[in-house]
């Protein structure tokens, strides 16, 4: 987030109104639930959910007990989301799919708990060389850390085939300024966004 957030790439194409139900899949920043808070307004809901308990607790901590009663911040996986049917307006997966070995299993269930016409933005980096994956997660592994990474990136084709598969049609794709790192590798990142058409 810059130091004004609410013109980021992806607020804008999240289109948050007041009233909103908002699903973070692996948070990062307390401050991004925050904003998507107020943006949503005290009739909206934030949730974030992550796999590890320790993050989670930190994140409930930093919220505060009921400092901030529309966000929650709950454990749990993307590939068995903790929530009923049509749960979401609108779902963030932020640099988090490259961490996903069970892709299917994963969009399954972020369109389950969407709501009809809801809206799923991914961002992620683009696909790179098989080669440079290996020597970064050998990279990673020499440093004596473990890897949590199992994809090389994506290509724009393979992601939006896999999500019209499981009915997220995509809205928009950009390319933003910048890069992400995985060790020495330079990556271009992506976002996009898909919606939950109902035809």
């Amino acid at each position: 987030m810059n130091d004004q957030p609410e013109a980021s790439p992806i607020i804008k194409a999240a289109g948050l109104q007041s009233g909103d139900s908002v699903l973070e899949i692996g948070f990062r920043q307390i401050n991004a639930m925050r904003l998507f808070a107020e943006l949503v307004g005290e009739h909206g809901r934030v949730t974030g959910i992550d796999i590890s308990s320790e993050h989670v607790a930190k994140a409930q901590e930093a919220l505060g007990e009921g400092s901030s009663p529309n966000i929650h911040a709950v454990k749990g996986s993307i590939l068995d989301l903790p929530f009923p049917d049509s749960a979401f307006d609108v779902v963030f997966c932020l640099g988090v799919l490259h961490e996903i070995r069970d892709l299917n299993r994963a969009f399954l269930e972020i369109a389950r708990v969407l709501r009809p016409n809801g809206r799923v933005l991914i961002a992620d980096f683009q696909r790179f060389s098989r080669l440079k994956f290996v020597l970064y997660r050998l990279q990673v592994r020499l440093r004596g850390e473990s890897c949590s990474d199992v994809h090389p990136g994506f290509t724009h084709q393979s992601l939006t085939e896999r999500l019209r598969s499981h009915g997220l049609r995509e809205s928009s794709y950009e390319k933003p300024s910048g890069e992400w790192r995985m060790g020495f590798i330079r990556c271009e990142s992506f976002l996009l966004v898909a919606d939950k058409r109902i035809e």
